[in-house]
Order: C-alpha cells, then structure tokens, then sequence
C-alpha cells in the first residue's frame, strides 16, 4: 500500500520538483545569494528527514514495540532517501566562500570570538568534515535497512541492538559535528552546547510526523489495534510523537532561558535577528503548530481518528519545516524577503524530487539489497 500511494504521487512531484528547479534557476540571475540561502535551508530540511527516520528505526530495533512494526515500511522508505537527498548537498559546496564570513574575508576582518575559532573553521577541515559525516551516514544508512528488514526478526536480539546502540551513537556526534558546521557557523558569534540535541530532536520529530501522515493515508479500512488491547495503532504513534515534540519544545526552551538569564550581546543578536524583519512571523507560526499538535495529542478521540492523525502529522511536519527555516534561513541577513518566491521554489523543487525518489518503483528492495550487514 505504501508503494501504490508513493508511486502514485511520484509523476506529480516529478513535475513540481522540476517546476521548482526552473525556478531556482530563473532566480540564479536576479538574486544568487537568495538562491543559495534558499537551498541551503530546504536541503538542510529535506536532509534531516532520512537522517531521523534512520535513527527511528534503530531506535525500533533497541525498544519493539508495535509503533515501530506499523511504522516500518514507511520509515525505511523515508530513509532509502538518503543518497538523494545528500546529492542535493553537493551544490551548496560552490557557495562555501561567499556564504562563509570566514572562508573569504581576512583574519584580521573578523570579530575576536571568531579569530580564536579559525583553527576548527577553514575550508579543508570544513570539506574533511562533510567527508566524514557523509560516510558515516552511508554505512549508518547501510546499517538501518539491514537490521530492519522485514526478514530480520521481529523481537529485538543482542547483535542487532548492538549495531543499533552504536549507529546511535555515530548518528548524534556526526549530526552534532553536522549542525555546528552548516548552521551554527553560519553565525559563528553565537554559542549554544544544546544546538546539535535540537537538531536530532527536530530531525526525528520530522521523520515520524512525515511518517505517520504516510501511515494515516495508507490506512484505508479499520484502524488496526496497538500494543494494548483496546488502544489503536494510531494512539500509539501519536504518543511516541508527543514525546518527541515534547523533547524538543524542552529544548528549544531551555536554550532560550540560558541566552535570556546570561544576556550576552552576541547570543541576544541571534534572537533579535530573528524577531524582526519578518521572521516574527515565522516564529509564531512556528509556536502555534507545536502548540496546537501538544495540546490535540492529549484527546484520544483525535488520536482515533485517521484524518485528525493525518492533519496533526502535517501540523508537526510543517512546525519542523518552520523550525529549519527559522534557525538557518535569518543568517543570510544579506537576501532579502522580496525574493521570498525562491525559497518557496527552492522547497518545492527538493521536497519534489525527493518525493519522487521515494515513488520510484521498487527503491526500498534495491538500495535494500546492497546493505553489507546483515542482520
């Protein structure tokens, strides 16, 4: 059923995505600083996607638990993704130097608390640390559809919840290493220790609202029952849902306190930058969809409810969609919001292709079937 929906939606996102890359394209002769701050920002997104859905199902494999089983074939469609949408990272290396303060002014040029961190960002031990990050992620991609392959078995064993415990683990540093680099160095000035747990909270937020919207629409008769008698599949992954968001709401909070109670003038810009210009908006917006999903996840009538479920995934998705546009996109302080229409075609043009990607006719079994372990 999965595959139907997707390969059906495949032509149509073909189309859009293709429609969205005319449009980058166009934009690269009014405006190429806003078309690399847009694709920065939607691949960042679209990245994140598969990267959560990898740390879901090796979580899965560390816990069971039925959520896991009716989420399964979607989160590994989500995942299978990863070669795409890491493809759709190559074009941002040719903006390296004119997005990068530090990549193309003089030392001299730069504020003091950036000068001190010359020696971790330069150009070469930025690109070795792309390097590094991307194998790690192919073999934690490699890993994942291996040991949650619908062959493996279904209650969690040692040697599997070993590769799980470990690919854990590579996934947070190399997601840690990831967001200081591609985001937070966007802005070199602010300092925050939680970034990278934000960053894997929202990246597995995102996964599993993208999944159990895939979840909601596939269902077409009965909703099945749950790990509980009398509980729905759906009540079981919309809890594991408001636990994530809950995770990351601490956390976006708590870095907020930190900043509020330190008042440091470099930390306070970055909030500032933020709440004007616009991006008040943003942040709003922002709020309100998190605020509505965490309050609509308390009814279990809605819970119950295979269009509630659906809408409230969306709501989540697009909180997360807006939470990647709100932490990265305001450090291109240089665009400006007139061009807004190519970072929409910059979202559509990837959010298309990699909706497309995941339609492809048998995806999941070949990229499946070229995983080294087994599991």
């Amino acid at each position: 059923m999965n595959e139907l929906i997707l390969q059906r939606a495949a032509p149509v996102a073909g189309i859009v995505g293709l429609a969205g890359l005319a449009g980058c394209a166009f934009g690269l002769f009014l405006a190429p600083m806003q078309v690399a701050a847009a694709w920065w920002t939607a691949a960042l997104f679209i990245l994140g996607l598969p990267l959560g859905a990898i740390a879901l199902l090796m979580i899965h494999v560390l816990t069971g638990g039925d959520w896991g089983r009716a989420l399964r074939p979607w989160l590994r469609t989500i995942a299978a993704t990863l070669p795409v949408a890491l493809a759709m990272m190559l074009p941002l290396l040719l903006a390296l130097h004119p997005v990068f303060a530090w990549a193309h002014l003089p030392a001299e040029e730069l504020p003091e608390k950036v000068q001190l961190k010359l020696a971790y960002l330069n150009v070469p031990f930025f690109l070795l640390r792309a390097a590094s990050c991307a194998v790690a992620w192919l073999w934690l991609w490699s890993l994942a559809m291996s040991i949650s392959s619908d062959g493996a078995k279904s209650r969690p064993s040692a040697r599997r919840g070993r590769w799980a415990a470990v690919g854990l683990v590579i996934y947070g540093l190399s997601v840690l290493m990831f967001s200081v680099d591609w985001m937070l160095a966007l802005e070199p000035q602010f300092v925050s220790t939680v970034y990278g747990m934000i960053e894997t909270s929202g990246q597995m937020s995102g996964a599993l609202a993208l999944a159990t919207l895939l979840m909601s629409l596939g269902l077409t008769e009965s909703i099945p029952q749950g790990g509980k008698r009398g509980v729905l599949i759906t009540e079981d992954t919309c809890n594991m849902l408001f636990g994530f968001v809950l995770g990351w709401v601490y956390l976006v909070y708590m870095q907020y306190l930190i900043v509020w109670a330190a008042d440091l003038p470099d930390e306070i810009h970055w909030y500032v930058a933020r709440g004007k210009n616009g991006w008040q908006i943003a942040t709003w917006v922002m709020v309100a969809c998190h605020a509505v999903a965490v309050t609509a996840f308390l009814s279990r009538g809605l819970k119950r409810s295979r269009n509630a479920v659906a809408v409230l995934a969306a709501v989540v998705l697009a909180g997360h969609a807006l939470d990647v546009v709100w932490r990265v996109r305001p450090a291109f302080s240089e665009t400006s919001l007139h061009y807004a229409w190519i970072d929409v075609a910059a979202f559509a043009a990837l959010c298309g292709l990699l909706l497309a990607a995941a339609g492809s006719p048998r995806l999941i079994d070949r990229l499946a079937s070229r995983a080294p372990i087994n599991g």
